[in-house]
């Protein structure tokens, strides 16, 4: 069964850093402010002030001496740069600073992949921005390789937190998802969608929901904005089948972390 689910599946976002075309994008978008936009909620409003955008950067160095090696500079090594887009959600506080759920994965800094090169160092950095615009930086606390899960402690207050549903979703319940696929997503222009629970293979829940690099660690929510599950890969041939750990995984990892 698990050989069968790895057929079906392809790991989605981050396993390891890889460019990203739309940063650009993202960056002009992120300086937008979110108060005037002047928009009225539906009722059926996405609480987006509580997704985050999760953005790595890996920048390299190599350090180079003069002749007599008394003097030496960190010189940055562009090709070995590497940057990439994940989804998260807030998941509680602590100390007064945002905790940030997200896949796994999205954690996984790239550092190991490096060649190995004299006096090469890296910078490893996380960046997170809510679907209301505010940002900070995280710093992961707690990672879960054998579920796919992460905690990322942010340096900040990001905003309010979700709930974790106690309990397992409803054969062909409906849910809802808030990602940034492809690194679409921007403050106050979260992408959000709806599908069903179509079930369990093996240890993943299965849902009806379109999914793409960068929806890794966005959250799946029941009818009442419970996180359900977390969405971790997604089908190779068929973008609206995605995989997400089991509610009872998030509970358990989180209780570890001592957010409960």
């Amino acid at each position: 069964m698990k050989s069968r689910i790895k057929d079906l599946m392809i790991f989605i976002a981050l396993s390891a850093l890889t460019a990203v075309s739309v940063s650009n994008f993202m960056l002009v978008t992120s300086n937008l402010d979110v108060r005037n936009r002047g928009l009225q909620r539906a009722e059926n409003y996405f609480p987006i002030e509580s997704f985050v955008m999760v953005t790595q950067s890996l920048v390299t160095f190599q350090e180079i001496c003069n002749q007599e090696g008394d003097d030496c500079l960190p010189i940055p090594v562009p090709e070995l740069e590497m940057s990439g887009t994940g989804s998260g959600s807030i998941v509680g506080k602590r100390d007064g600073k945002s905790l940030v759920l997200t896949a796994g994965h999205v954690c996984v800094s790239g550092v190991d992949s490096l060649p190995m090169i004299q006096d090469l160092s890296a910078q490893y950095s996380i960046a997170l921005e809510t679907g209301f615009g505010k940002a900070g930086e995280g710093t992961i606390i707690s990672l879960d390789l054998v579920n796919d899960l992460c905690l990322f402690l942010s340096d900040t207050d990001l905003g309010p937190a979700l709930s974790v549903y106690d309990g397992e979703p409803a054969l062909h319940e409906k849910v809802y998802n808030m990602a940034s696929p492809q690194g679409l997503a921007a403050p106050v222009a979260v992408p959000v969608f709806d599908g069903y629970f179509s079930g369990q293979v093996a240890s993943f829940y299965i849902f009806t929901l379109p999914a793409a690099p960068g929806s890794s660690g966005s959250p799946v929510m029941n009818a009442d904005q419970e996180i359900v599950s977390v969405i971790n890969a997604a089908a190779v041939s068929f973008d609206e089948y995605a995989i997400g750990c089991k509610t009872q995984a998030i509970r358990n990892f989180l209780l570890a972390a001592g957010v409960f």
